[in-house]
């Protein structure tokens, strides 16, 4: 039986918002440093807009590596819309949430490395409040115990 754990909003973390704040970044630079002009004040504006831009979609795209993740049986399937890992319950070390920044974000780490690397992370449903552990974390941990 198929139980997806991420949220069906991984994509629009992954590449809609980011791109929305990078439009946004852009744009508000520009209203800044219009009408053009020259000198290094110009200079200054426009390699902050590049910055801001590059900055903001690196994070998106190698930072924020948001994928969709269910778990089947006793298998993690991990898929980041290109490749599609399957990875056993037992092989997990830890799972762990990050509260720095919203949206809430799962880390999960292996003991050995797969085609993502030695930990994933992924974002769980949206859930309102949230001042505590996601319950995906404990229900995890709980798996990966027994």
């Amino acid at each position: 039986m198929r139980r997806e754990l991420s949220t069906r909003f991984a994509f629009m973390y992954r590449w809609v918002i980011p791109g929305m704040l990078t439009v946004l970044a852009v744009a508000m630079i520009f209203a800044h440093a219009w009408p053009p002009g020259t000198g290094e004040h110009y200079l200054l504006d426009i390699s902050a807009v590049a910055f801001v831009a590059v900055l903001l979609m690196v994070l998106a795209r190698f930072y924020d590596r948001a994928k969709r993740v269910w778990v089947e049986g006793d298998t993690l399937v991990v898929d980041n819309y290109t490749e599609t890992a399957r990875i056993p319950l037992a092989d997990i070390e830890s799972v762990s949430q990050l509260y720095l920044f919203g949206p809430e974000r799962i880390c999960v780490k292996y003991r050995t490395p797969n085609v993502f690397g030695t930990q994933i992370m992924f974002f769980p449903p949206l859930r309102w409040p949230r001042p505590f552990r996601h319950p995906l974390v404990t229900e995890l941990q709980d798996s990966v115990a027994a």
